[in-house]
């Protein structure tokens, strides 16, 4: 499994929630994304001004969200 991101808004001064839904202030209730979905992001909304940037989850001393083990 890759890094994950989560992305800061500069604008609303919040972590971008789970799916591209909302804003959250809570690091634990911020949305987590790959590298190549974090990239788009920041990329579409900063088009007119830098409003948003992304953040490797490990800067943040979290760890990866792993995938739940299956069941056999």
């Amino acid at each position: 499994m890759g890094t994950e991101y989560l992305i800061w808004s500069i604008e609303h001064t919040a972590w971008w929630g789970p799916n591209h839904l909302g804003y959250t202030q809570q690091l634990h209730e911020a949305g987590r994304y790959t590298r190549t979905q974090a990239i788009g992001i920041v990329e579409e909304a900063n088009v007119a001004a830098f409003h948003e940037c992304r953040i490797p989850i490990e800067c943040l001393g979290l760890t990866p969200i792993l995938p739940p083990a299956e069941e056999n």
